[in-house]
């Protein structure tokens, strides 16, 4: 999950490197932040909790804020579905083909 959060992060922070609206600026970061504060402090391992949005806050989106979400939705749901013996290999009584 890290690697994934990571790299989406990243990619946030390239996306709006040449924005120059300051309110803009300001509003990104501002959210970034307010995410940073809500992770858990203390040691790896300590799990991370999500929440539902708020509906207000969906209600404000642009549809290209809501094409990212919905991406961002696709991508997490494969995360979570637990890996039975026959996609890691090990449902063939051990051997692969």
């Amino acid at each position: 999950m890290r690697s994934l959060g990571d790299d989406y992060v990243k990619a946030e922070f390239r996306r709006h490197r040449e924005v120059t609206n300051k309110v803009h600026i300001i509003g990104f970061l501002s959210q970034w932040k307010v995410y940073l504060d809500e992770l858990p402090a203390g040691p790896e391992g300590q799990s991370f909790r999500g929440k539902p949005l708020d509906p207000t806050k969906l209600e404000k989106m642009s549809a290209e804020q809501l094409g990212q979400l919905y991406e961002v939705m696709h991508v997490t749901k494969n995360v979570w579905k637990p890996v039975t013996p026959e996609q890691d290999g090990k449902g063939n009584g051990g051997s692969q083909s």
